[in-house]
């Protein structure tokens, strides 16, 4: 199973992918660690496109199934068909307030996606819920992906 998880900063997208890889036993890659290079003030280099996209392909290559949690907008074309699950994590809005960027990503991100790959599913999962814990958040996923597997 290759899995993607992506949401809004903050959202749990993270803590998410970190708890399915304890549950799941594969590895979890955050593309942060490949698109940031190491400096004294973190997050304020940018990696070479060419170079990040080679890191985290050598990163997932020995491995048939893993989680990346982060974005891949702006990585290129080739990741859209590289999962088998798309977990969206994101905030309700509150207060009749949407992000808008958030909201166009997810609307035009995703269906291009599940485009790409027929095969990919996508997710919603909301975090902001005041009852939702990342067990839930794992369990709720857990569920998804079994239900598409037919399992």
């Amino acid at each position: 199973m290759k899995i993607h998880i992506v949401g809004a900063s903050c959202a749990g997208s993270t803590t998410l992918g970190k708890a399915l890889s304890l549950e799941l036993n594969i590895p979890y890659f955050d593309t942060d660690s490949f698109f940031w290079a190491e400096s004294d003030i973190p997050y304020t280099i940018k990696r070479d496109p060419e170079q990040r996209n080679q890191m985290l392909k050598d990163q997932l290559l020995p491995h048939e199934s893993f989680i990346v949690g982060g974005s891949l907008v702006s990585w290129g074309e080739e990741w859209k068909t590289q999962f088998d699950l798309v977990v969206f994590s994101m905030f309700r809005p509150r207060f009749g307030y949407k992000d808008w960027l958030t909201e166009n990503w997810k609307d035009t991100g995703m269906r291009s996606m599940t485009i790409q790959n027929e095969t990919c599913c996508s997710a919603n999962l909301w975090p902001g819920h005041p009852d939702m814990t990342i067990g839930n958040l794992a369990e709720e996923t857990l569920k998804f992906m079994k239900r598409g597997s037919g399992r």
